[in-house]
């Protein structure tokens, strides 16, 4: 492995929150979380709207992974910002 590797490397957080209060403690995480924002305002995936008062809001809940290569070493910080589900 060169060095450039070495130092991608090392710019990533190597460990996993368990939250966001966690997450936003660390700028490699609040990079990674802005990342995903970006993607999701760009796809237009919603649409902020005033709350209805007879209905429920969908909850949202942060999911954070580092992606790790077959050394071991984390290649990747992913934050997913995904819906809580209620069956």
């Amino acid at each position: 492995m060169d060095n450039l590797d070495d130092a991608h490397f090392s710019l990533l957080s190597q460990i996993e929150p368990k939250n966001f209060n966690k997450a936003s403690e660390d700028k490699n995480w609040i990079e990674e979380l802005n990342e995903e924002l970006e993607k999701i305002e760009n796809n237009n995936a919603w649409e902020l709207v005033p709350r209805p008062k007879d209905k429920n809001i969908i909850g949202t809940k942060w999911i954070f992974k580092n992606k790790i290569n077959e050394g071991g070493k984390v290649v990747r910080n992913k934050a997913r910002l995904v819906c809580k589900v209620y069956t």
